[in-house]
């Protein structure tokens, strides 16, 4: 219940900050160590999506692209990921593995880069 009350407030503080039309999906990481997980909801607070990640993947640093694809890395000290998902949270890949400490991701999409 306390988890709900505050993506509530946070999703009210996002719909006051950023109308824009584009801003409709709001993207969250928990960094459980035992329960990671990555979350979405609509921009009303609807649409709930939760998908649980490996144990211990430290999920650290989130970013979206134009086309709505999610991308976080793993602060894990061994076989770190770089991640992408669909806007959906389905299909989860890793683009880069074998990493150490992966914790910031930025996606520029004029140049279709990801740094």
């Amino acid at each position: 219940m306390r988890v709900v009350s505050w993506v509530a407030f946070l999703v009210a503080a996002l719909a006051v900050l950023a109308p824009a039309a584009d801003a409709q999906v709001l993207y969250w990481l928990d960094t459980n160590y035992s329960a990671p997980t990555i979350n979405r909801a609509n921009a009303d607070g609807v649409a709930l999506a939760s998908v649980a990640l490996p144990a211990g993947s430290l999920p650290e640093g989130l970013a979206v692209d134009a086309t709505g694809k999610v991308y976080w890395g793993e602060a894990a000290w061994s076989n770190a990921k770089l991640n992408r998902a669909a806007p959906t949270l389905a299909s989860i890949t890793p683009l880069v593995s074998g990493g150490s400490v992966l914790r910031g991701v930025a996606v520029d999409n004029v140049a279709q880069l990801i740094y």
